[in-house]
């Protein structure tokens, strides 16, 4: 694996890391642990192996939702099996299937099944590795009875023990934790499979979740449930098993014709089903299945769905005895049933090489079928507002779920494996660290609970005319001339020189045109058009908030013209009539003085100087790749990279690119360095020391791809720009948002707000961590609803050698350099910023079909205008 940029055919580096904490879906099959890359230095470590730890800030005691796993009585082995299922569907049949298999054949051995392709035993099913075994068998879930042909076969002998000595030095090179830790999972698993057949639990992921008693209606169709997350963990001093609450929205269990009518603001059913309708239903209906049952007295069929056909007396078909009829005739002659809504278009379900079509009235929305579909923003506001309790409360409702699993079942798998698991959540060291002052113009503030005030810009950008353009027609003349005027007068309050608007000749409405995506843009390309000629340097815009009109704002002004602008929603300037608008101004007005180049502030030098030791010729580097829905073949990839370009860390530049769906490795990334370490230079006079690189979204399975591809890539991009010269020094950080580790204060003084969370600046990198990689988590935010989630941060490579305080606290400094907002955020700027680079090139995709075998030239079809990226580099903010 190439990953030194100074040898890139030589040094080979290799990495170790934790249990499964990530959930992000990825092609490859996430690894809990890897074959650490050999490096001559990557992190701190004392003799024993041991990551020296941070030292600085208030000690404090905090509860982490771990549970300690026990292992005295662990069994020294457990035999693996792979195992096929003819036909593999559906998969909640499948743990019916394997039990019945074993009753058969194996009626005395234990196992642990994942529920899909593997599972695992205590004893060996045959001394003959060779041996396959096969059998036809009968599965049966409730009313539902499928028959299955069942194959195994042994895949390895898991060596358990090495759990018990895994954190010695001698061990972080070797796989077997892995395999082990993974061994684990699968059988904790096991204490949910009594409650999936029994209460109606369903499984998604490493999550198990449970329909309410009184279900959280999240309306049009869909309700919410409550899921127990669980993933072993190899933690510093023992094994974990990391457990949390999940919330997920679920198809609610209704006839399909009231899901119709939940579809309607008066809950009525449709006198015919109009396009919109159709696409909505087909949405909903997309990837379940669904219940058939004509007799409400008797069981029913369950079908997965395929699509909506014509209506029930139009849609034909050739029935057993070769006739054609419609569906209506169908039922009214040979089942003698007279359908009620006959108008109502038909489901074609089952296989695909048949013609099954049913109609609505007698198809039912089956319970406990999870879906990745986005929900509505009512739904999404109505699962936050439930989820979003205090540390106590999601504290009770972890607990809660805990008590309904058996994990202490006598004789049962857990036990038999020799394991057993502590009751309560486990007590660890962490410290709070002090936040960075922040210099102004005229003043130095301290933030406070997370956030600050300050009057005055450090630096103004430069004095520009500035214009409104209103595309609501919602939005009065009136409104736009008071938005003119606190424009006006809060930016004098901050220090910016914008020049005086000059009445109406300063106000633009786009010319009315059809609905069509390119009249629109056009419209807007010759309305920017005009502010450009006029010497314009800034254009507010007045958006709706439906319509694709952010899309065709930033395409008209970034791709095609060349010239700022800052949107306003609509409701937004209705929301600033009914109150104080100058806290909203304000906001605006933080993005608006970093996109004319300006600096709203600066950390300024701390005690122990970690901001500034680093800082001789830094650029700090974020990296981040969005994805599309896992449902959505012909959309791309879309990368993010913000590279910082002054001396403390606050101005940035931005590079974006399309690549395939699904693809988390950076491509082009090399091409991408050299565009920014060329851009610093030409700012600076000098080329960078050390690179600071924050890549996002990455989960543990993936650090070793990463190192190699990515790694190579910032190697590679010095070489062609350093030369002979020294080339930076490079700290490569993972940071990891979606994992479940939440801390609990016990500790009164050192508990923040009416939810009862842990301080921002809160570090941990003792006990849960890895054993020899270099891992902290920090919250360095306070949450504003709903217990704060620490970020997790890996170090994979360091060859600045950054002790680890000062390596937390230049983190949590640019935590506070994020210019959207006067509050310290949850991750570092500059991987707010390339997220913030990612969706903005998706922004550039709307409204097109993409070739998704010419994405590069997609890319090119979409370079943003020269003026932009050179002149006004923080346009994205």
């Amino acid at each position: 694996m190439q990953a030194s940029h100074q040898q890139p055919q030589q040094e080979k580096r290799k990495i170790s890391q934790s249990g499964g904490q990530q959930e992000r879906p990825s092609k490859k099959k996430v690894a809990l642990h890897v074959s650490p890359m050999k490096t001559s230095k990557m992190i701190e470590t004392s003799q024993d192996g041991r990551v020296y730890e941070g030292k600085r800030g208030t000690p404090c005691k905090i509860e982490v939702n771990y549970l300690e796993i026990l292992i005295h009585n662990l069994k020294p082995h457990a035999f693996h099996y792979d195992v096929t299922f003819t036909p593999d569907v559906p998969k909640k049949m499948l743990p019916n299937a394997l039990e019945t298999f074993m009753k058969i054949h194996f009626p005395k051995i234990s196992y642990a099944f994942d529920g899909r392709k593997s599972f695992y035993t205590i004893n060996e099913m045959s001394s003959d590795k060779e041996e396959v075994f096969e059998q036809e068998v009968k599965a049966i879930l409730g009313d539902r009875q499928k028959d299955f042909k069942v194959k195994v076969r042994f895949a390895a002998k898991i060596e358990m023990s090495v759990l018990k000595n895994y954190r010695k030095p001698e061990n972080q090179y070797n796989d077997k934790p892995m395999h082990a830790v993974q061994c684990l999972d699968v059988i904790f698993r096991t204490a949910f499979n009594s409650l999936i057949n029994s209460n109606g639990a369903t499984q998604a992921g490493r999550t198990f979740y449970f329909a309410q008693s009184r279900p959280l209606l999240l309306g049009n169709g869909l309700e919410l449930w409550l899921g127990l997350f669980q993933s072993a963990v190899l933690g510093r001093d023992a094994l974990y098993l990391n457990v949390d609450v999940a919330h997920k929205a679920f198809p609610s269990s209704m006839l399909l014709i009231d899901l119709i009518r939940s579809f309607d603001r008066n809950n009525q059913l449709p006198r015919y089903f109009d396009d919109r309708l159709i696409r909505q239903l087909t949405e909903f209906l997309k990837m379940l299945s669904v219940g058939y049952r004509p007799n409400r007295n008797q069981p029913g069929k369950t079908y997965g769905f395929n699509a909506l056909k014509g209506p029930a007396n139009r849609e034909t078909f050739v029935d057993e005895s070769g006739i054609k009829m419609t569906v209506e005739q169908y039922f009214r002659m040979k089942k003698g049933i007279k359908l009620q809504f006959p108008d109502f278009p038909v489901l074609w379900v089952g296989s695909r090489v048949r013609n099954i079509c049913l109609p609505m009235e007698f198809c039912e929305i089956p319970a406990g079928q999870g879906t990745n579909k986005k929900c509505t923003p009512n739904a999404v506001a109505k699962m936050i507002k439930y989820s979003a309790t205090s540390t106590d409360e999601r504290k009770k409702k972890i607990l809660d779920l805990l008590s309904k699993i058996n994990y202490q079942k006598p004789q049962g798998e857990i036990q038999g494996f020799g394991l057993d698991i502590a009751s309560n959540f486990n007590k660890i060291d962490g410290r709070i660290i002090e936040p960075p002052k922040l210099k102004y113009k005229d003043q130095t503030v301290g933030p406070e609970r997370g956030a600050w005030r300050g009057e005055k810009f450090l630096e103004c950008g430069k004095p520009v005319k500035w214009a409104i353009i209103n595309c609501d027609d919602r939005t009065s003349i009136q409104e736009v001339m008071n938005l003119k005027r606190n424009i006006l007068n809060e930016s004098r309050r901050m220090g910016m020189i914008l020049a005086h608007s000059n009445g109406d000749n300063d106000y633009f409405k786009p010319r009315k045109s059809s609905r069509r995506f390119d009249d629109e843009l056009n419209c807007l390309v010759d309305s920017l058009e005009d502010c450009k000629r006029n010497g314009y340097g800034i254009v507010f815009v007045i958006i709706v908030d439906f319509n694709d009109c952010y899309a065709k704002v930033k395409q008209a002004a970034e791709l095609k013209v060349g010239i700022l602008t800052q949107c306003i929603k609509a409701n937004t300037i209705f929301r600033m009539g009914k109150g104080n608008p100058m806290m909203t101004i304000n906001n605006i007005l933080l993005k608006v003085n970093a996109k004319l180049n300006g600096k709203n502030y600066e950390v300024i030098e701390r005690s122990f100087h970690s901001f500034n030791e680093v800082n001789n010729g830094v650029m700090f580097i974020g990296a981040d790749v969005t994805h599309p829905s896992i449902d959505q073949s012909d959309i791309p990839s879309v990368v993010g990279i913000a590279a910082s370009y002054d001396e403390v860390g606050f101005r940035y530049q931005c590079a974006w690119r399309l690549q395939q769906p699904k693809e988390e490795m950076i491509i082009d990334l090399e091409d991408i360095l050299v565009e920014q370490i060329k851009f610093y230079f030409k700012k600076n006079g000098k080329l960078p020391a050390k690179l600071m690189y924050y890549r996002d979204g990455v989960s543990e399975g993936q650090f070793t791809e990463v190192l190699r591809i990515e790694m190579t890539a910032i190697g590679a991009a010095m070489k062609r720009i350093y030369g002979t010269k020294p080339q930076a020094e490079v700290t490569f950080i993972v940071v990891q948002k979606r994992h479940h580790t939440r801390f609990f204060p016990t500790q009164k003084q050192f508990s923040d707000g009416r939810n009862n969370n842990v301080p921002a600046g809160t570090v941990v990198d003792k006990s849960i961590v890895h054993p020899f990689q270099y891992q902290f988590f920090l919250s360095s935010h306070v949450a504003i609803q709903g217990v704060t989630k620490p970020t997790k941060y890996c170090v994979l490579v360091n060859e600045s050698k950054i002790s680890p305080d000062d390596l937390q606290a230049i983190t949590f400094d640019l935590c506070h350099l994020f210019t959207r907002c006067n509050r310290s955020v949850s991750y570092p700027a500059p991987t707010y910023y390339a997220h913030l680079v990612a969706a903005r090139g998706k922004q550039y995709t709307i409204g097109s079909k993409l070739e998704m075998s010419l994405l590069n030239q997609e890319y090119k079809n979409r370079i943003l205008h020269p003026f932009i990226t050179v002149e006004c580099p923080m346009f994205f903010v």
